[in-house]
C-alpha cells in the first residue's frame, strides 16, 4: 500500500511537469505538428533537458522517485504472490491493450507447487463478455465499453496448470478504440 501511495503521488508530480512543457512547446511553436516542431531542442536548450529528465522520471529510471514506488510495489507483489505476479505480468499485454480499468481479480487457485527453476506460461481465455454492467457507468464511456470476464491460466513447462484467476476488466468496443 505505502508503494501505491508513493506511486500516486510521484506519478501526479511528474505528469504535471510533462504538461507544462507541452503547453509551452505549442505556445512557441504555433503549432501539434512534430514535423513542424524540428530543431525545437537548439532553440530552447533549458527546456529540452527539463523534458529530458522529466520523461526520464516517467518511465521510473534509476534514482528517481518514480522508481522508488515502483520498486515498493513490486517488492511486495514478489514477496507476496511472486507466481501470481509472473502468470499476470506474462498475460497482461495480450488483455489489456484496449482495458480502460480493472474491475476484479478473483477465485485465484493453486493447483500445482512452482519449484525454482520452472518456465511459467500464461494463456487467457474468454469467460463472459455483457455490455449492461453498472461498473461501466463510473468511466463516463456508456455504449463504449463493455466488461469481459477473463479465465487466466499459468502452466509451467510440462503443461500442468499451476495457477488459475479469473478477472475482469472493462474494455473498449472495437470501433471505439484509437
Amino acid at each position: 500500500a505505502q508503494g501505491a501511495l508513493l506511486q500516486m503521488v510521484n506519478h501526479g508530480l511528474v505528469v504535471a511537469p510533462i504538461m507544462i512543457i507541452v503547453a509551452i512547446l505549442y505556445e512557441r511553436s504555433g503549432t501539434e505538428d512534430l514535423r513542424e516542431m524540428g530543431g525545437m531542442a537548439l532553440r530552447a536548450p533549458v527546456l529540452a533537458a527539463l523534458f529530458l529528465i522529466v520523461t526520464l522520471a516517467t518511465l521510473a529510471m534509476p534514482g528517481s522517485a518514480n522508481f522508488i514506488g515502483e520498486f515498493y510495489i513490486l517488492n511486495g507483489l514478489f514477496q507476496t504472490k511472486i507466481v501470481f505476479a509472473f502468470v499476470a505480468g506474462l498475460a497482461s499485454e495480450e488483455t489489456e491493450e484496449n482495458a480502460i480499468a480493472h474491475l476484479s481479480y478473483d477465485e485465484g487457485r493453486h493447483l500445482t507447487p512452482v519449484f525454482a527453476g520452472d518456465t511459467l506460461f500464461a494463456e487467457s481465455t474468454v469467460v463472459s463478455k455483457t455490455e449492461d454492467d453498472p461498473r461501466l457507468s463510473a468511466f463516463g464511456k456508456p455504449g463504449q465499453a463493455g466488461v469481459v470476464k477473463f479465465l487466466l491460466r499459468g502452466k509451467n513447462q510440462k503443461g500442468e496448470v499451476v495457477l488459475e484467476i479469473t478477472r475482469e476488466l472493462a474494455i473498449l468496443k472495437r470501433e471505439f478504440r484509437p
